[in-house]
Formats: structure tokens, sequence, C-alpha cells
């Protein structure tokens, strides 16, 4: 698999670098839990999709504020 990546601009800032290198390290991360769940059974490949509980994410309650005041106009 090429990436794209890897084709840097000769000066690269270091800010740059960092955030490229993080990026390449949690998608290899990614692809290492995702071959793991594969193998467990967790996660199904289902019509070119993947599907299983694992892939869920618990997404906390958005908490409506209430403003202490009102506005008049």
């Amino acid at each position: 698999m090429s990436s794209q990546r890897k084709v840097t601009e000769e000066h690269m800032t270091s800010t740059e670098r960092l955030t490229s290198e993080m990026g390449d390290r949690l998608r290899k991360s990614a692809g290492q839990a995702l071959k793991a769940w594969l193998e467990s059974g967790e996660v199904k490949r289902v019509n070119g999709k993947y599907v299983g509980n694992a892939l869920t994410v618990a997404r906390p309650k958005k908490n409506r504020i209430t403003p202490t005041f009102a506005v008049v106009k």
C-alpha cells in the first residue's frame, strides 16, 4: 500500500512532522486492533463493511445547560 504521507516537502516543520508521525501510528494501531477483532470474531465483514459491537463508541450524554438568567428584549 503506497502512502502519500511518505512524499513530503523538503522543509517540513516539526509540528507537521509530529502530526504526520502521530497519524501514521494511529493508523497502524487501528489496523492491528481491527485485525485482532477479525481473528477473534468480534467484528465480521459483511458486504464489504465491518460490522460488530466492538466498533460502537459509547458517547456521553449531552447535558443541556439551562441559563441562569433570561434575556428580555
